[in-house]
């Protein structure tokens, strides 16, 4: 905003000028899912609603989850330092979720590479015994 005092009176608006400025918000963005929730006496057990795919089985979103993968793998962010981020801006988590977290979206690569270890030692003694 220009202040009107210091231009001159024969001054006249000619349009604008956009500047953009780029920044980036770091903070929480908790959601709550209120499930419904039914009773059958005929069953005798309660029911209730699914959450989401998404966040189904974890307390934490997929941008959330999203970060952590991106610190550690590409930034080599080490764990405890990502830990150490995430709670200063609010994140309730511990070192060993983050550990879940990586390990988890991991986890059928791992058991391929344990398997291809077991198979590649079988056939060895396999082959010794031969």
């Amino acid at each position: 905003m220009v202040e009107k005092t210091i231009l001159p009176s024969d001054a006249v608006c000619v349009g604008e000028h956009k500047v953009v400025i780029q920044n980036i918000a770091i903070k929480t963005d908790n959601v709550a899912y209120y499930l419904k929730r039914y009773h059958s006496r005929s069953l005798k057990k309660v029911l209730e609603a699914e959450l989401p795919e998404d966040v189904k089985g974890s307390q934490f979103g997929a941008g959330l989850k999203s970060i952590v993968a991106n610190l550690h793998y590409k930034c080599r962010v080490p764990q405890n330092k990502i830990f150490n981020l995430l709670t200063d801006i609010g994140v309730v988590i511990s070192e060993g979720t983050i550990s879940n977290i990586l390990i988890s979206d991991k986890a059928n690569e791992f058991f391929a590479e344990r398997m291809s270890i077991l198979e590649a030692g079988m056939s060895k003694v396999l082959s010794a015994l031969v």
